[in-house]
């Protein structure tokens, strides 16, 4: 079992699918060494080139099931029929543990179940994308003028009091 560090930090960076967070995930890994991923627990099987305990901790649906009556997730949802995933508190407690900032790439309902459970610890970020398509002539002084086909705009929105102080 895990000591509980109760003053462990939590990053949860929440996003749309191919927004690029897993590669703003990775970056931020790569460039921190205090930093420490959380591996999220499903019950779906892997997939080609998945490990279990490097990409995820695969459960049969009957274990997964088994692990919620047993409370050893801090969140967990069923995102398709039979299909959980979660956070266990054994992982959370690990990274702790081994005196690193938890680093969570999750969905958005499951950054909130997380930020509920650890308000004080827990930086929040999530990252939109606004794909703005410019076809309106509007836009353009001439016809020879370039424009981008699109505006991307970046924003992290995120509560940094949280960490002003570490």
């Amino acid at each position: 079992k895990y000591f509980i560090v109760k003053d462990g930090k939590i990053i949860v960076l929440s996003a749309p699918s191919g927004s690029g967070k897993t590669t703003l995930v990775k970056h931020l890994l790569n460039n921190n060494s205090n930093l420490e991923f959380s591996i999220s627990a499903t019950s779906r099987p892997p997939r080609e080139n998945e490990i279990n305990g490097k990409d995820y901790h695969f459960f049969k649906k009957e274990s997964f099931i088994d692990a919620i009556r047993e409370k050893s997730f801090i969140e967990y949802e069923e995102v398709y029929e039979g299909i959980y995933y979660g956070t266990l508190k054994s992982e959370l407690f690990k990274i702790w543990n081994n005196k690193k900032i938890a680093v969570f790439d999750i969905d958005v309902e499951g950054g909130i179940n997380i930020k509920n459970h650890y308000q004080e610890n827990t930086l929040s970020i999530f990252i939109f994308l606004l794909f703005e398509y410019k076809i309106n002539s509007f836009w353009y002084s001439s016809p020879n003028e370039k424009f981008p086909e699109y505006v991307l705009f970046l924003s992290l929105c995120f509560e940094m009091h949280v960490y002003a102080s570490s």
